[in-house]
């Protein structure tokens, strides 16, 4: 999702729309050739850099096509539609009728090689998640199985709200497309609320979009902006009224052919009275929910950038000299090197250009080396992974390519620079590897369907600190075969903070975090026995802190500890921070936040 950052500062340095705070201190199994050109729009083809071999599942509502290395997510693909095909049918009150065609890509540049039905971002981009044509639904897995879900419910939703709002003959579909035309609101909202009642990401556009009075002017509201003010919409609708009131709107605006009849025939009000409505019950939540939060008091500097410019990756050098950052416009993107005492900034690296397309906003990555001369770079390009040493003092790069991962999510260093941590993909599964960048060999530290992120060394110890959904404290390496054995699918929950001992490999995590109803992401040591990461536990992501102690369990040959933890939130804003940096050696503190849209 395209959007524009801001970072604050505690120094007088101009950064327009950067804002950066600097703190001190198993079924039937076929193989079959899956068609690349179906659909294919002269002149629009994609350079392909694979041959793609395709197999599929046959199920009796859909099938779910796989290439190389994806046999995993296919099954899990195949699995959850099963599940969740019955409950998007109850919730819209209709069977579905058609067959679904899911097309599983390992990561986006994959689908983005595909000339698969290629269209553009907006024909084809359901609430920026899933890519759908037809009953052909389009996924990718980005590390997160949560996100691979809510695609996979997305474009059950689509399908299904497909059949009943304009039918499955071409004669009817013909007829309806014409006399039927809905706002982009209504259907794409629609789609994201059904497979995500509300997730964190819709919160933080809501609450930005009612604060900033964005909101207000519904009608010309376009884009992202529609799509989760109309999610809030439906929400709205099911507190108040029902959720068994939607397909009953949904059936009234078909036989009207109007979207407004719709809700005035099942509600009993006007469209304009439900707005009024909506825009009260969510203004009369943001506001009691941030009447004492304020911004950040550092003050805000800019420095020129455009509208569609999305900013990432802050990290701070270890001598607290640079800080270095992502930009991507559309997806062209830069990265900046910026000298917090000269107050200036430039990019040492320009690549892509901006199209109109879905936008990977997973690359580039980056890592300061601990002695601060080198800044590490993993770039994703024509379906390879390239590891760059930019050498600040020669202005240098220096490139190896990386091997066996089909995606590398993030990336930190050892306290002693000689080995890294790699949150990456393998067989779509999002786990942890130590890579020793001398010898270009890596060993895997967990391997299992939990998702495995933001990793990061402790300093002086040879312990790492990382985010995951995990339920339980205990590493299990899991065979291949796992997802088809299990019974049950695991339920993904939202994240808490680990902490993994490289030194003894224990099995046993010392868990800093167990809270069910909120999500912690980018955990860092903070100093001593305190770490410190955000949580979305007040509703908003903010900071918090940990301290973990140790009181001793029982004793037999050796003597066994039972950790614990005392969380507190040391920041109260009323807008998301979306991401941290910590320097614990320097006592430097960066953070990214999401406000008025940017």
């Amino acid at each position: 999702m395209v959007y524009n950052i801001k970072y604050y500062c505690s120094t007088p340095v101009q950064l327009k729309k950067i804002l950066l705070i600097i703190v001190f201190y198993s079924p039937l199994f076929l193989n079959a050739q899956f068609y690349n050109g179906s659909q294919l729009l002269f002149g629009k083809n994609r350079v392909q850099y694979e041959d793609k071999l395709w197999t599929y599942f046959r199920y009796p509502k859909y099938n779910v096509y796989y290439t190389l290395n994806g046999k995993n997510l296919a099954i899990y693909t195949a699995r959850y539609a099963a599940e969740q095909i019955p409950v998007i049918e109850k919730k819209l009150d209709y069977t579905l009728e058609e067959n679904i065609q899911f097309i599983v890509f390992n990561n986006l540049s994959d689908l983005k090689q595909s000339n698969i039905g290629f269209l553009s971002q907006e024909q084809y981009n359901t609430g920026g998640i899933t890519h759908i044509v037809g009953n052909k639904v389009f996924l990718y897995y980005n590390g997160s199985h949560v996100d691979f879900e809510r695609q996979i419910r997305a474009g059950i939703a689509y399908v299904i709200l497909e059949q009943i709002l304009y039918g499955k003959s071409i004669t009817s579909m013909i007829k309806n497309t014409t006399l039927l035309a809905l706002p982009e609101w209504y259907t794409q909202g629609l789609i994201s609320y059904l497979s995500d009642e509300f997730n964190e990401e819709v919160e933080k556009h809501v609450i930005d979009g009612i604060l900033s009075k964005r909101y207000e002017k519904f009608n010309n509201l376009n884009g992202i902006d529609a799509i989760y003010a109309g999610h809030s919409i439906w929400q709205y609708i099911s507190i108040k009224y029902g959720e068994n009131m939607i397909p009953n709107i949904l059936y009234m605006t078909k036989m009207s052919r109007n979207v407004e009849s719709g809700f005035l025939f099942v509600l009993g009000m006007s469209f304009k009275s439900l707005i009024r409505e909506w825009i009260n019950y969510y203004d009369k939540l943001t506001y009691e929910d941030n009447l004492n939060r304020q911004l950040p008091e550092n003050k805000p500097i800019t420095t020129k950038t455009k509208k569609q410019q999305a900013y990432l990756n802050l990290k701070i050098s270890p001598d607290g000299k640079y800080a270095a950052w992502v930009s991507n416009n559309l997806g062209k993107y830069k990265i900046w090197l910026y000298d917090i005492n000269k107050n200036k900034a430039h990019y040492i690296i320009k690549y892509g250009n901006k199209l109109d397309d879905k936008i990977d906003l997973s690359f580039p990555i980056i890592a300061w080396h601990p002695s601060g001369k080198l800044l590490s770079i993993i770039i994703e390009r024509k379906s390879k992974f390239l590891l760059y040493y930019y050498e600040l003092k020669t202005k240098t790069f220096t490139k190896i390519r990386l091997f066996d991962f089909q995606k590398i999510l993030d990336f930190s260093y050892s306290d002693d620079g000689q080995l890294m941590v790699f949150s990456a993909v393998q067989n779509g599964q999002t786990d942890l590897f130590i890579f020793n960048p001398a010898s270009m060999t890596y060993e895997q530290i967990t391997k299992d369907l939990w998702d495995d992120l933001n990793p990061k060394f402790i300093p002086k110890t040879n312990e790492i600190i990382f985010s995951s959904n995990r339920t339980n404290d205990t590493i299990v390496f899991e065979n291949e075969n796992y997802i088809v054995k299990t019974e049950n699918l695991p339920k993904f929950n939202n994240n808490d903070i680990f902490i993994y001992n490289y030194k003894t490999k224990s099995n046993i995590l010392k868990r800093i975090t167990n809270t069910p109803d909120a999500n912690e992401i980018y955990p860092s040591h903070y100093k001593g026995k305190y770490y410190t990461y955000l949580s979305n536990e007040n509703g908003i992501y903010n900071r918090c802190i940990s301290y973990l102690d140790s009181t001793i369990a029982f004793i037999d040959t050796t003597i066994h500890y039972k950790y614990f933890s005392k969380n507190y939130t040391i920041t109260d804003y009323k807008r998301n921070i979306t991401e941290q940096e910590t320097n614990s050696k320097i006592e430097k503190t960066a953070y990214i936040i999401y406000k008025d849209g940017k």
